[in-house]
């Protein structure tokens, strides 16, 4: 769920899809390794102080709590970067893109503390099943959504135009992004 959250992080940004360097590399994963190992302390907490004949579901408890928190956190930076980059898109089918990765990964940043709820509500021995059952299901549909977001790769990963020049035995072949114009010696002359 932590690579998800952060890789979802890093496309808001926009990279690789509209720019290709990140600007701010040290803060995204100093945050990550952070997160990393909060999650791992906040883990290990439940663990060692949650006594093994209890029924209490981990995010019904204070480590729990905080993941909740963590996880929201991340979505609001998530939703904060999409608008951002955003505005600076101009390309019709990358914004349609940004668009649509918002709604969908916003709706899904909400949906962990929307079945922790709803675990709270069920009956003791359904409650943890059910509860991972959905989580579980979330990040499947999650990874589903971007694996087939993410299939039009020579559509949306085309930063910049790059202009590559070879010779063929017909002519020149100019290459712009995923566009290539061929010119052969007969209309030059």
């Amino acid at each position: 769920m932590i690579l998800l959250m952060f890789l979802l992080v890093l496309l808001a940004k926009g990279w690789g899809i509209t720019i290709s360097q990140l600007t701010d590399k040290k803060i995204i994963f100093g945050t990550m390794i952070t997160f990393v190992l909060l999650y791992f302390v906040l883990y290990l907490w439940h663990i060692l102080t949650n006594d093994p004949e209890s029924t209490q579901y981990f995010f019904h408890s204070v480590p729990g709590i905080i993941v909740i928190i963590l996880h929201l956190l991340v979505g609001l930076w998530f939703f904060w970067s999409i608008l951002r980059t955003m505005k600076v898109v101009d390309i019709p089918s990358k914004k349609r893109f940004f668009l649509l990765l918002g709604i969908f990964f916003c709706l899904w940043f909400l949906m962990l503390p929307i079945f922790a709820g709803i675990a709270y509500a069920l009956e003791i021995w359904w409650r943890q099943k059910v509860a991972e059952g959905l989580v579980l299901t979330s990040n499947a549909l999650g990874f589903l959504y971007l694996s087939l977001a993410l299939s039009k790769a020579e559509e949306l990963f085309s930063v910049g135009s790059v202009t590559l020049l070879s010779t063929d035995n017909d002519g020149i072949t100019e290459s712009y992004g995923t566009q290539s114009v061929q010119q052969s010696h007969n209309d030059t002359l």
